[in-house]
């Protein structure tokens, strides 16, 4: 999902941890380009959309729990804390799923003795978006680039109006695009694994 609301606040420079923690609670949102951008306002109320995250989750996490080759998570919210001040918000992201690879988030881990009681500080490698009926391309083309500028390597967007999906890297201007049919892959983040979109259509 990657809609946005009509009205969103300026947070231009950011805000503390803990505003943004309080917040949180409240009602989830993003932090894009100097918005704070409330996520569930227009949250789709389609299954269609629910079922294809559950059946991508537990994909990907078979894939991995089998493999140890990294995390997956839905619906979680990271953070981009100003370079000298971890207790300092400048961006945030709440994708549908996003997955770390094992070497990157077991550092991360390591380096945060309190990481559960914060929100998570760690760029995803992959981004994985459901598009619902009301994303615009514009609102979806913004967060592509902003993902990219922060480090993500790979974004796979869904569309199960369209049954389409289509893969964009961080190190190449050119999209794959799949109709119906077709094979998903990121092979620097997810090693022999190929995600057949007949899995998820239904």
């Amino acid at each position: 999902m990657i809609n946005n609301p009509s009205n969103p606040v300026d947070v231009s420079n950011g805000m503390s941890l803990d505003d943004f923690m309080r917040l949180s609670y409240e009602q989830p949102f993003e932090i894009i380009n100097g918005r704070k951008i409330d996520k569930y306002k227009q949250m789709p109320t389609i299954f269609d959309h629910f079922y294809i995250i559950r059946t991508l989750f537990r994909i990907l996490d078979a894939y991995l729990l089998k493999t140890n080759l990294g995390e997956v998570f839905s619906e979680a919210t990271f953070i981009l804390p100003e370079k000298d001040n971890p207790n300092w918000v400048k961006g945030s992201r709440l994708p549908d799923l996003m997955i770390f690879t094992r070497a990157r988030y077991d550092a991360y881990i390591a380096g945060q003795p309190d990481y559960r009681s914060r929100p998570l500080s760690l760029i995803p490698d992959l981004i994985i978006e459901v598009l619902s009926p009301n994303d615009l391309f514009f609102d979806v083309e913004e967060k592509i680039f902003i993902d990219f500028d922060n480090g993500v390597k790979v974004i796979w967007l869904i569309d199960p109006i369209h049954k389409r999906a289509s893969i964009y890297t961080a190190d190449s201007m050119a999209v794959q695009r799949f109709h119906i049919e077709g094979q998903l892959s990121a092979p620097d983040i997810l090693p022999n694994f190929v995600l057949d979109l007949a899995q998820i259509w239904g």
